[in-house]
């Protein structure tokens, strides 16, 4: 057996405690590479609604969970109403403080 296959084989045993922190880290992922992509692609038209729309935009193409889809959209329409400290507060709650799992 691979070292890949066995590295995937035990990844797919994983504790449904960490699941749930596993999912949260991977949406904050998804999460800043949307907003990084839109500050540097609209530069100086970048605002905190930016990443939303483009997220509105494209979502009927993204292949997500519903879960992970509700957590991402919380996400960016926390960031478009309340601003980049908030949600990055939010997330650091999430992943740190919450420990879900």
């Amino acid at each position: 057996m691979c070292h890949w296959h066995t590295a995937t084989s035990h990844a797919l045993i994983i504790d449904i405690r960490w699941s749930v922190i596993i999912i949260e880290i991977y949406v904050a992922e998804m999460f800043a590479d949307r907003v990084a992509a839109c500050k540097t692609y609209e530069k100086d038209r970048y605002t905190t609604m930016s990443p939303w729309r483009y997220y509105k935009r494209t979502k009927e193409y993204i292949t997500i969970h519903p879960e992970t889809r509700k957590l991402l959209e919380r996400l960016l329409k926390m960031l478009a109403v309340k601003g980049e400290d908030e949600v990055y507060r939010y997330l650091r709650y999430l992943i740190r403080v919450k420990k879900t799992y």
